[in-house]
């Protein structure tokens, strides 16, 4: 399956953040671009 899921809706592009959701855990966390970048490249 998916492990990740990137919700960006109204509220993500207003802040500039991307709400990343474990699929696996169920849970989800808000995160700026970059911080994304370097958890999905660890």
């Amino acid at each position: 399956g998916i492990p990740f899921v990137a919700i960006i809706g109204d509220q993500e592009l207003k802040d500039k953040t991307v709400t990343l959701k474990n699929m696996t855990e169920g849970a989800q966390e808000t995160l700026s671009v970059s911080e994304l970048v370097s958890k999905l490249s660890s």
